[in-house]
C-alpha cells in the first residue's frame, strides 16, 4: 500500500513523529482517477495525487468542525464539497478559484428549528430551465430526524458554467489538472 499524509512534517520540529489528525472522510475524483480528497477531524481537507504522499493543495481550516463528508460533483469537473459535524458546507470549484470557496453555507439554517445534518450529496440534475441545454443541479441534505430535502442550486453550479475558454468545460478542466499536477 502507498501512504499519504505528508502533513505530519508540517507541524513543527518537535511534532514531526506525532500522528496527524484522524482521517474522517475520503472522496475519489470521478473526473481525474488519480486525484482524491482527504478530510480530517480538525476540519482540514487535502487534495492528493496518487503519485505523491504530499498534498497538491491543503485547506488547513476549511471547516470549523470535524470533516464528516466529502464529495465531487458528478456533473461538473473540479467542483467538490465538504461538510462538518456542525452542518457547515463549503463548496470549492478548482477550475474557477483553487483557494477560495465558491459557496459557504450553514445547512442547519435551511430548516426552522434544530436540525442535525447527517449527509449531503450533489445531484447533477434537478430541473432544466426553459431554453437551457443544461439542467440545474441540486443539493440533497439528509437530517438526523429521518427526513431529506432537495435544494435547487441554480445555474451557478450547473455543468455549463464557471468554465471559460475556447473549448469550454473540458478544456478548462484539463488546464486546471495541468496546473495542479505540474510538480508531481
Amino acid at each position: 500500500p502507498r501512504a499519504y499524509g505528508g502533513e505530519r512534517s508540517a507541524r513543527g520540529p518537535g511534532d514531526k513523529d506525532a500522528p496527524g489528525p484522524a482521517v474522517t472522510a475520503l472522496a475519489c475524483c470521478p473526473h481525474a482517477k488519480d486525484l482524491f480528497l482527504c478530510g480530517r477531524e480538525d476540519g482540514s481537507v487535502s487534495l492528493y495525487h496518487l503519485d505523491s504522499e504530499w498534498p497538491l493543495v491543503r485547506y488547513p481550516s476549511l471547516l470549523p468542525g470535524p470533516t464528516v463528508g466529502l464529495g465531487w460533483a458528478p456533473h461538473r469537473p473540479g467542483l467538490w464539497w465538504a461538510h462538518d459535524s456542525a452542518s457547515r458546507l463549503v463548496a470549492m470549484d478548482l477550475v474557477t478559484d483553487i483557494h477560495a470557496p465558491a459557496l459557504e453555507a450553514d445547512l442547519g439554517a435551511l430548516r426552522s428549528g434544530p436540525a442535525e445534518v447527517t449527509c449531503v450529496a450533489l445531484c447533477p440534475a434537478l430541473t432544466r430551465p426553459p431554453g437551457s441545454k443544461y439542467a440545474d443541479p441540486a443539493l440533497a441534505v439528509g437530517f438526523a430526524d429521518g427526513s431529506a430535502e432537495l435544494h435547487a442550486l441554480g445555474d451557478r453550479f450547473g455543468a455549463g458554467t464557471g468554465h471559460k475558454g475556447p473549448a469550454g468545460p473540458a478544456a478548462a478542466w484539463e488546464r486546471c489538472l495541468e496546473s495542479l499536477t505540474a510538480f508531481v
